[in-house]
């Protein structure tokens, strides 16, 4: 199975691409520019191409995640492709011989699944169950977190903008993330996310309003609201977890994860100074304005309703 699964990486991520953009979440966001002062990283930056030092430093179990990913951003992309990928995939398929019991490590396949996504970012769905996979193993980290965010608003590019800002701003509001990226990486990536938060903002803005079963206007949505917080969830994406990873239909994931509330101690006043502080700085929307909204609502959601 092992095999089978390597096999399958390498046929994925050869194949180079059409047509598409070079302004994008993949190739706008060169984050390895705050990793600069690490000569290896300095160097995969001028270089470009993958080498066998390289893919030892990404196989490290030494190296911090944060730098494995900044050396395959250092590394970048190019509007004909590249082939990076393919390059550390016959790296792992050697590192883990047929007889081996053994699958690359999370590290391993996020740093597989980032270089593919710079390799050929016209087609970046394929690579996304890489990532997946990484996420699964490190549920922790920020830096798995944001990489695997921004390729997924890679996809959103697709057909809604609005979702490319939103894939990396629920990262930004994870609380239970362990802070394994510099401070200017991390402004790096959202000062140009945030390019895309007012697409985010105007379909807010435009979305009429109805009245929920206690009488109350909220937003409409395509999908329920969580019963924490009041977010729409619309897509799978959205929806907190259980402890088996099966999706849970009353909360989302900012609020629940794995059978259990993110922020345990969260009372209804910070819950409420939070979505008031969200309507107003990202939507710009008058304070009171904001409360009154908000409090048309939460009260009424499944965990403040006494």
């Amino acid at each position: 199975m092992k095999n089978r699964l390597l096999s399958c990486l390498v046929l994925g991520i050869s194949v180079l691409p059409g047509i598409g953009r070079a302004d994008s979440p993949l190739t706008s966001t060169p984050f390895s520019d705050a990793y600069l002062d690490v000569p290896i990283i300095r160097e995969a930056k001028q270089a470009g191409v993958m080498n066998e030092r390289f893919a030892d430093y990404l196989s490290s179990p030494m190296v911090p995640i944060d730098r494995k990913a900044a050396l395959v951003n250092a590394l970048s992309w190019r509007f004909e492709g590249k082939h990076n990928a393919v390059i550390y995939s016959d790296y792992l398929t050697a590192r883990y011989p047929r007889m081996a019991r053994k699958l690359p490590t999370p590290d391993e396949m996020l740093c597989l699944g980032y270089l593919a996504e710079l390799d050929d970012y016209f087609n970046p769905r394929k690579a996304l169950p890489l990532l997946e996979f990484a996420r699964e193993g490190n549920t922790r980290s920020f830096t798995i977190a944001i990489i695997c965010a921004l390729c997924q608003a890679q996809v959103a590019l697709e057909s809604d903008w609005a979702e490319v800002w939103r894939a990396t701003r629920r990262v930004e509001l994870n609380r239970r993330l362990v802070q394994d990226l510099r401070p200017e990486a991390k402004r790096i990536i959202f000062d140009y996310m945030n390019t895309y938060r007012e697409y985010a903002r105007t379909r807010v803005q435009n979305r009429p309003a109805t009245k929920s079963k206690e009488g109350t206007m909220m937003p409409t949505s395509n999908g329920p609201f969580c019963q924490s917080c009041g977010m729409p969830m619309e897509k799978p994406e959205h929806f907190g977890t259980e402890t088996d990873k099966s999706p849970n239909k009353e909360y989302c994931t900012y609020c629940y994860q794995n059978g259990a509330f993110t922020v345990p101690s969260m009372t209804y006043e910070q819950m409420l100074a939070f979505d008031v502080n969200y309507f107003t700085t990202e939507l710009k929307m008058p304070e009171a304005k904001a409360r009154e909204f908000v409090l048309q609502f939460l009260p009424n959601l499944k965990r403040w309703k006494k």
